[in-house]
This record gives structure tokens, C-alpha cells and sequence, in this order.
């Protein structure tokens, strides 16, 4: 009786609806032919089915004065399904309904799609684009001695990879081919599955703002037509790859101390620049275990993830064990922080993904090809190089010491717009 009730809920979804939402036939049967992978879908009116009535989540009374705490009893079983309907789906599509349940956003109600963990089921079929690059990452592992196998599932049906490549000593490798959008959640959950089967993971995109970015091993590609991808011709990574750099904190940064925040400490502080590296070439050499990957603290206690070769990583773990605790300024958010909520008109449509016309700052990008320095690494002495850079010969400028010179003058001065100068280099 299942399969046929999915049979029909599928022949009544048409396409645009199925990839719109997931429906449900009933409190626990899902209609498999719908998938959404960009997030569970939101809205500020839900049909309560006991009941029979329409609610709105602006109002503080749901839109019912006569029914008070209606909102307290609705919250406090709000993760149990069959209660609560899409009105969107439940006026277009009432023999496939959306169930929902509600939440509490920093004062704003909200009304969210139910998202169970079912496994992930296609509703369009897989663009050429992504066939090349599948087929591009398989050639390279084979020309480079390994064996590599296109569309690997596990047995336990949790893990689709790409392509899953069989690296040097027993290691794997998982090229995930990711082209389209796709939530940094669903990342990290792939991601921790693959590593649960033994593979480490590699997601390739050719977007700089993909969500992915930073969520787990990646490398960014140009955005090409499948037909130059199909072919041997050059295809250069741009993001993901990173070399490790050593700089002189001293008067020539134009930035203070990344540690102490303040000034210069005449260390030595690590940074990573990106490296230009071929697609094929991070292939073979991740599969040989020549590069690896390693995640990095970030700003504003972010994490970013790179590629970087085996003696990269072994000096950055030595680094750290010889180098101070950082000093943590960051502020925590704060809890009581809430939006301000304006009552307003029910609306029975389901608003997720539409322009709403706001228009915010525009967002730094995931990858913006700048390098990342670390805010933790202090070293007396440059690990990459051991030749030291000459000692400087002159003091720093002073305030009433001249600064005339290359070598700074330093007689008795006084200030003028071209900086501190004696009674000889006065303009």
C-alpha cells in the first residue's frame, strides 16, 4: 500500500513541484520523488490540521485571541508530524501535503519543512559538465598508477562518491564533482560519512562563493564548458591549494602584530599564499599522499581548509608546538539579541527562495584568492630558510628625531607634513 500511495504521489507532483519541496503522503511516509538540497523551506503561516484553522506567526495571538497559549501548546510538541500543513503545498497540492513544525529564530516564529535523513534522490539528470569532471578526475588517477572507480556506492547505501580513488599504502580518496549549489551541512555530514568509511574527501567546484568552501578538503577550478574539461587541456586550480610563507613581523608590514594586536614583535609569523597547481597533478598527488589536507584557524574563530604538501604540514604542526597561545578578543554572540517582529497580513504562500527586494552589503567571498595568515604561529627564526635577512642598521623613526635618508638622519627636529626633519632637511 506504500509503494502504490508513492506511485501516485509522484504521477500528481509534477516536476516543478518536486523540485520545489518533499512532500509527505502521511505522518511518516515521505514522497521520495521530492528533494530539496538547498534547506528546508520556511514560511510565516502554517494550517494547524486538529483545529482546522490558519495561523499566523507574526501575530503574538497566532491570529486567534479566543484560543489563548495557543502558540505554548503548539511549541512544546512541535517536532511531532501530522499537525501542521504547508499552506502553500496544501492549497496547490492538497493530495501531497507539506508537513512543518515550528521555530523560535531570535524572537521571530517560524515555520519549517520537516527535512528527515532519507537518502538523497535525483530529480534531474546529472549535466555533462559534471560527467567530464567525474571522467577527468578518473583518467588523471589512472595515468598516475592507481586505479580509480566512477560512482562508488557502499554497501551500506549512506555513500555515493564520484569518484572513489585507490591511493598509495591503502589510502582513498573521494573526488566529489560538486557543480551545483549544495549546503555546507550536507557537506560536512558527506564528508563525515566518507571519513567514517576510510576516505578522505576532495570536493571540486568552479564557484568562489559555494558554500562548500571551507566545510571540507576542497579545490577551485575555472568555470569552463564541459567540452574543455572533457580534454586533456590544462585545467588550474584556483582556490584550495596553499604553500606556507614566513614573514618578518617588523616596520615593513604594513599591518601590526597579529598576536600581540599591537605594534611589531620582530618574529617570524606563518602565512599561507596560494599555489598554482593543475587539477590532474592534486589528484595523483593527493592519492599519493603528497599532498594532504589540513584545516587552519581562522579569523573570527572560523576554519579554513587547504591542501598543502607533507613537509608544509609537518612544519606547520612543529610551528605550533613552539609558538605562544594566541591572544582570544573575541566577543560571543549575544543570546538576547532578538528581531523585532511587525504583525502583518496572513500569507498563505510559501516564500522561500524568492527576491524579496532587501538588498544586504555585499559578503566577502569563501574564496578570494587572498593569503591567509595564522594567528598563532611566532618563531624566532625562519624554518623555510636558513639564511637570516640582514640586521637592520638604523633605529626606527622617533618623534622629534629627523627621518631624512635611507639611513634616518636622527638630529633634532621638528614636525612637517613630509614627516619629522632637522634645520639641514627642512623643506
Amino acid at each position: 500500500m506504500a509503494s502504490e500511495n508513492c506511485r501516485i504521489a509522484r504521477e500528481q507532483c509534477d516536476v516543478e513541484s518536486a523540485l520545489a519541496c518533499r512532500h509527505v503522503i502521511s505522518a511518516t511516509l515521505h514522497c521520495l520523488s521530492c528533494c530539496r538540497p538547498e534547506g528546508p523551506p520556511l514560511a510565516y503561516g502554517v494550517y494547524y490540521v486538529e483545529q482546522g484553522i490558519e495561523l499566523n506567526l507574526t501575530l503574538p495571538d497566532l491570529g486567534h485571541p479566543t484560543r489563548p497559549g495557543l502558540w505554548e501548546q503548539l511549541y512544546a510538541m512541535r517536532f511531532a508530524p501530522g499537525r501542521l500543513q504547508c499552506l502553500d503545498c496544501r492549497s496547490r497540492k492538497p493530495d501531497c501535503p507539506e508537513w512543518m513544525y515550528l521555530q523560535e529564530r531570535r524572537g521571530r516564529r517560524l515555520a519549517v519543512h520537516h527535512n528527515p535523513r532519507i537518502g538523497a534522490h535525483d530529480t534531474a539528470p546529472e549535466s555533462n559538465k559534471h560527467k567530464a569532471l567525474k571522467e577527468r578526475a578518473a583518467r588523471a588517477a589512472e595515468r598516475g598508477g592507481f586505479t580509480a572507480t566512477i560512482e562508488d556506492q557502499a554497501d551500506h547505501g549512506r555513500r555515493r562518491t564520484d569518484v572513489l580513488i585507490k591511493g598509495a599504502r591503502g589510502f582513498q580518496l573521494g573526488f566529489e564533482a560538486q557543480l551545483s549549489r549544495i549546503t555546507a551541512q550536507t557537506v560536512r555530514r558527506r564528508t563525515a560519512i566518507a571519513h567514517g568509511d576510510g576516505i578522505t574527501a576532495l570536493w571540486a567546484t568552479n564557484d568562489p562563493d559555494a558554500p562548500l568552501i571551507d566545510q571540507a578538503p576542497w579545490a577551485r577550478i575555472n568555470d569552463m564548458p564541459w567540452q574543455a574539461i572533457a580534454t586533456d587541456r590544462q585545467l588550474l586550480v584556483r582556490g584550495g591549494v596553499r604553500k606556507s610563507a614566513f614573514t618578518r613581523c617588523d616596520d615593513t608590514q604594513a599591518t601590526v602584530c597579529p598576536i600581540t594586536r599591537h605594534g611589531r614583535c620582530g618574529k617570524f609569523h606563518l602565512s599561507w599564499e596560494p599555489k598554482p597547481m593543475q587539477l590532474d597533478d592534486l589528484v595523483v598527488d593527493a592519492a599519493a599522499e603528497q599532498v594532504v589536507p589540513i584545516s587552519v584557524p581562522g579569523p573570527r574563530r572560523s576554519t579554513s581548509w587547504m591542501w598543502v604538501t607533507s613537509e608544509d604540514r609537518d612544519r606547520y604542526l612543529d610551528s605550533l608546538a613552539r609558538s605562544p597561545a594566541p591572544l582570544d578578543t573575541a566577543k560571543p554572540a549575544d543570546p538576547s539579541a532578538e528581531t523585532e517582529i511587525k504583525p502583518r497580513q496572513l500569507d498563505r504562500e510559501c516564500r522561500y527562495g524568492e527576491d524579496t527586494g532587501v538588498r544586504h552589503v555585499p559578503a566577502q567571498r569563501r574564496d578570494d584568492g587572498t593569503a591567509l595568515t595564522v594567528a598563532t604561529i611566532a618563531l624566532d627564526h625562519n624554518p623555510i630558510s636558513s639564511i637570516e635577512p640582514p640586521t637592520r642598521l638604523w633605529r626606527p623613526v622617533a618623534k622629534y628625531q629627523c627621518g631624512a635618508g635611507t639611513i634616518p638622519c636622527g638630529a633634532p627636529a621638528r614636525l612637517f607634513a613630509c614627516g619629522w626633519r632637522c634645520d639641514d632637511h627642512r623643506p
